[in-house]
């Protein structure tokens, strides 16, 4: 089997799909977040009362479990809108849904007991800094939510850190904190640990070092890894070449009986649990990878299984570390890759196209140029009026410098009062970064602030800026210049956007 596109939907896929037994029938179906939640059988035919609709895009992994208790499982996903929906198997809400947060909902809720009362809560982040637990009944429990200074983007983890027999819960923001709280909000002793850029990944709890206790591993401008009392573990932190926003993989990749940390971004790290790294370590990338990779298990060998930002999907064997191009599928990969079953993996683009394909084709050993087939704007310091862009289309940010210790891209639009952070990553060789979609008529101002390799990188607020950002590190172009582009109306795609919901809404009418 080769890699084909298997289903489709109507807007940006920047959460991993997931695959999981929603209507209870013992056979899997395929759940994707984008403009809508799509729920899918393995035919290619949606479950009746699908899509559904939030007021904004879904941009967050859902999560399936049984949310109220009625032994069937619901899907649970977050929203642009500032909302966290509970969806049944019907597409009919859970009673007491949407819980509404006080900002977007990016972070991949998690369904777990945090207070020992034999219900699951539903544990999220939000934009608006806060982490929540939320009952089967949609409201908070006691004790939450708790705050940090920067967006929660990371998706929250439960786990027994301190060997009490009870779960904490593990959360990372973009103030470069990573928190542990008690089931009931209490702040552990020894945390929040604070890192040196943004925490966009999801930490991991695990017994990396075979000691008998849990340690917290995030990735943020390095490696961290900490002991669950908040002090670091021997070898650690480890530097990277460039920030990260994937969730670090733990596992026994090289088949010595021990586990390992493997980190992507610019490239694919591979530590053992005392920080040394793995021969044939660290692996150049072509292109920046955003999600977590895969793990294959393959003769002889343990397989990595990726999606970049070029579109392409590669594969590297742990044993001999080479880098392979197994497809090339025409638009950004953001979200993680899913696995599925035996070798099958489901792939979801920025252009709505949900692949499906075989992650242990032997590949091409030869992996193209890191080139983002989409709109991407090179900022250089004697062009400050950008060509325009798209309405509604994410931008990619261009820099043309091939690092930096810590980078950021501030951005705002004319009809905000606030201005937007987010991460310079290593593209390749310079730093590229993220610019959400804005409506057609927008006028949009950019700049990016640079810290050298040298000295120490002081923390910046990792949310929104209400006036000018912060003056420090060093900003480009100099102040007061500014990077602007506007945005423009692209008619033909408003027609086929509009058609497509209409005839999908019909169809589920007709359904009904």
């Amino acid at each position: 089997m080769g890699w084909r596109i298997r289903w489709r939907v109507d807007g940006f896929v920047s959460a991993a799909p997931v695959v999981a037994d929603v209507n209870g029938d013992g056979l899997p179906e395929l759940v994707v977040a984008a403009d809508a939640l799509y729920a899918w059988r393995w035919d290619g035919a949606l479950l009746p009362g699908f899509p559904v609709w939030g007021r904004n895009a879904f941009a967050s992994c859902p999560a399936v479990a049984d949310v109220d208790g009625d032994g069937l499982p619901e899907i649970v996903v977050g929203c642009d809108d500032n909302a966290l929906y509970a969806v049944r198997a019907t597409g009919e809400s859970v009673p007491g849904w949407p819980f509404w947060t006080q900002g977007d909902v990016y972070s991949s809720p998690l369904v777990a007991d945090v207070n020992g009362d034999g219900a699951p809560e539903i544990i999220v982040g939000s934009d608006d800094g806060a982490v929540y637990v939320v009952g089967r009944d949609g409201r908070p429990i006691a004790g939450w939510p708790q705050h940090t200074q920067g967006f929660v983007a990371a998706s929250p983890v439960a786990a027994d850190v301190d060997g009490d027999g009870r779960p904490e819960i593990v959360a990372a923001s973009w103030d470069g904190g990573v928190y542990v709280w008690c089931g009931d909000g209490r702040m552990l002793p020894g945390w929040p640990r604070f890192t040196a850029h943004f925490v966009w990944a999801s930490p991991v709890v695990a017994d990396v070092n075979g000691d008998g206790l849990p340690e917290i591993i995030a990735a943020s401008d390095a490696l961290y890894v900490w002991r669950g009392d908040g002090t670091l573990l021997d070898g650690w932190p480890c530097p990277l070449q460039g920030y990260a926003v994937a969730q670090p993989l733990v596992a026994d990749v090289d088949g010595d009986g021990r586990l390992e940390i493997v980190q992507v971004g610019d490239a694919v790290y591979a530590w053992h649990a005392d920080g040394r790294m793995l021969s044939g370590f660290p692996v150049p990338l072509p292109a920046f990878v955003w999600g977590r990779p895969v793990l294959l298990p393959t003769p002889g060998s343990v397989r990595l299984v990726m999606g970049a930002w070029n579109g392409a999907v590669y594969a590297l064997d742990v044993a001999r570390p080479r880098l392979r191009l197994l497809a090339q599928l025409g638009a950004p990969l953001f979200a993680p890759l899913a696995f599925v079953r035996e070798t099958q993996i489901v792939a979801a683009t920025w252009a709505g196209d949900v692949w499906l394909g075989d992650g242990t084709l032997q590949g091409d050993s030869a992996p193209p140029t890191g080139a983002v087939p989409w709109v991407v704007r090179t900022l250089s310091p004697t062009m400050l009026n950008l060509p325009d862009v798209p309405e509604n289309t994410p931008l990619f940010v261009h820099l043309a410098i091939p690092r930096a210790r810590r980078a950021v891209l501030w951005y705002h639009a004319d009809h905000e009062d606030v201005w937007h952070p987010v991460p310079l990553v290593k593209h390749g060789d310079a730093l590229m970064g993220l610019v959400q979609p804005f409506p057609a008529g927008r006028s949009v101002r950019l700049f990016a602030q640079l810290w050298p390799d040298e000295g120490d990188t002081p923390p910046i607020p990792g949310r929104l800026w209400n006036g000018e950002p912060p003056a420090v590190g060093k900003r480009f172009p100099p102040a007061p210049q500014v990077w602007t582009y506007r945005t423009r109306p692209v008619w033909r795609a408003r027609v086929r956007r509009r058609s497509r919901r209409l005839w999908r809404r019909f169809i589920k009418w007709m359904g009904r």
